[in-house]
């Protein structure tokens, strides 16, 4: 099957460490249709990039968006549950 359509996303956190928590915590879930979608995630430094394919325009901003909802979610509990040493998660 081709995927013609292709966006590349990054997010930048604080340190690696909550880069890596933040791809750890959005790999878990699968995409729902994955002979329309490829997503894949990796952590280089402290950001996470993020690689999406997709059969069509249409598929591809829906989960793009899904992403980038995702990953506020994951940034807010960073800050929700951050004990003054935010850059320091992990360690």
């Amino acid at each position: 099957m081709s995927f013609p359509y292709h966006c590349d996303a990054e997010v930048t956190f604080p340190s690696a460490s909550l880069a890596t928590i933040a791809c750890r915590t959005l790999a878990v879930d699968a995409e729902l249709q994955p002979n329309k979608i490829i997503r894949t995630l990796r952590v280089e430094g402290s950001s996470l990039l993020a690689k999406f394919e997709a059969t069509e325009a249409r598929t591809l901003r829906v989960v793009l968006s899904g992403f980038y909802d995702m990953a506020s979610v994951v940034a807010r509990t960073f800050l929700e549950f951050d004990d003054g040493g935010l850059g320091e998660a992990g360690r």
